[in-house]
């Protein structure tokens, strides 16, 4: 489960996506209540519950749809091109698993930065005595 309680969302990218655009309106519910279950999977953005892809049978019961409907709407989502399948077959979001991996490269430029700094900030500080807090220093109270 993703540690994420919340994620973005873009409804202008929603409404703007061309592939989106010309699925059903059911299908659309569908994709956004997979695109929820992605969110807490792992790996995120993959239709997983627990270890295991989630089985359309399972899907069905969560959305309150029969299995049928659910076959059908993954096919329109498939042929329109909004859902992708990796080799074993499970459902993933392609945009998801984009915006994740350029959030955890962007996450590690900071903690490299922030490690420089630090680094930088401690032989300064053995140069020129130790480092004070901001509230230690009298003159910027």
């Amino acid at each position: 489960m993703t540690a994420q309680p919340w994620m973005k969302f873009y409804p202008r990218d929603w409404r703007g996506d061309q592939a989106l655009r010309v699925v059903s309106l059911s299908a659309r519910g569908l994709w956004i209540e997979m695109i929820c279950i992605m969110h807490e999977a792992t790996p995120y953005g993959h239709s997983m519950v627990g270890d295991q892809p989630l089985a359309e049978s399972a899907l069905a019961r969560v959305v309150g749809a029969s299995v049928e409907e659910i076959q059908a709407m993954l096919v329109e989502l498939s042929a329109a091109g909004v859902l992708r399948r990796t080799r074993a077959g499970v459902i993933f979001s392609k945009r998801m698993t984009d915006d994740h991996k350029r959030s955890k490269r962007e996450e590690r430029r900071r903690w490299k930065l922030l490690k420089s700094q630090v680094k930088t900030a401690n032989l300064q500080g053995a140069l020129q005595g130790p480092l004070q807090l901001r509230s230690q220093m009298p003159e910027l109270r």
